[in-house]
C-alpha cells in the first residue's frame, strides 16, 4: 500500500486542530484564481478569500507531524513525493488539499486499497485520542468523473460535532486522485464544496 496520500491527509487534519486565531485579510475585491493541473486535466476556481498554499507552506505544515504519521504507518515519509499536493486554505481550521500520484493496479484493486485507507485513518485518529465517526461510502459525479467520498465526524467532550473531514477518490488513467476537505461550520462546508464541485476535468494534455 502506498502511504503518501494517507501521510498528507493525516497531516492537513493536524494541521487543522491548531486552531490558530488567523486575521482573515479582506480579499473581496480580490479576483479568483484558476488552478490548473494539466497532468490530471482538472480545473478549480479558488475565490481569492481561499488562499493558495505554496509548496514550501505545504512542506511547513507537514513536518509538524511527520514523526508521529511515520509510527503509525510504519515506513518512512519522502516529502520530495509532494510536489503534486494542491492545496488552498480561508484559516488554521478551514482547509482543501489534494493531491495525485501514479498508481498501478486496476480498478478493483484501487477499490480495496481505498476502502483500507479509510479504515487506517480512522485508527490512525482514534490513537491519537479523537472522538469520532465515519459515514458510509458513496458515490459522487464532479465533473463528470464518477469519486468514491465519506466523511469522518470529530466530537468535542460534549458530543458536539466540532471538525469534519471530507474525502474524495477517483482513479484517474493510472493516478489515485484525492481530496480532503476540514471544515469547522456549516457556512464554510456550503463554501468549499461549492468550489470543488465546480471543478472541471478533461483529457490530460
Amino acid at each position: 500500500m502506498n502511504y503518501l496520500y494517507l501521510f498528507v491527509i493525516s497531516l492537513t487534519l493536524i494541521a487543522c486542530n491548531q486552531n490558530d486565531a488567523d486575521e482573515v485579510e479582506d480579499l473581496s475585491q480580490m479576483p479568483n484564481v484558476i488552478y490548473q493541473d494539466t497532468v490530471i486535466g482538472w480545473s478549480i476556481e479558488v475565490p481569492a478569500i481561499w488562499r493558495i498554499q505554496t509548496q514550501e507552506q505545504i512542506a511547513a505544515i507537514n513536518e509538524k507531524g511527520v514523526e508521529s504519521t511515520e509510527a503509525a504507518v510504519g515506513s518512512k515519509m519522502d516529502l520530495n513525493l509532494l510536489k503534486n499536493v494542491f492545496s488552498f486554505t480561508k484559516d488554521s481550521a478551514n482547509m482543501f488539499q489534494s493531491i495525485h500520484e501514479v498508481y498501478e493496479g486496476d480498478e478493483a484493486e484501487w477499490k480495496v486499497h481505498n476502502a483500507d485507507l479509510k479504515e487506517l485513518f480512522y485508527s490512525v485518529y482514534a490513537n491519537q485520542g479523537a472522538r469520532l465517526d465515519s459515514s458510509e461510502t458513496t458515490v459522487s459525479n464532479i465533473g463528470g468523473v464518477k469519486f468514491q467520498c465519506y466523511e469522518i465526524l470529530f466530537y468535542d467532550n460534549a458530543e458536539n460535532i466540532n471538525m469534519v473531514q471530507i474525502f474524495y477518490s477517483a482513479l484517474l488513467d493510472g493516478r489515485d486522485f484525492s481530496v480532503s476537505m476540514c471544515v469547522t461550520d456549516e457556512q464554510n462546508r456550503r463554501e468549499l464544496l461549492a468550489i470543488w464541485e465546480n471543478s472541471t476535468f478533461t483529457k490530460p494534455k
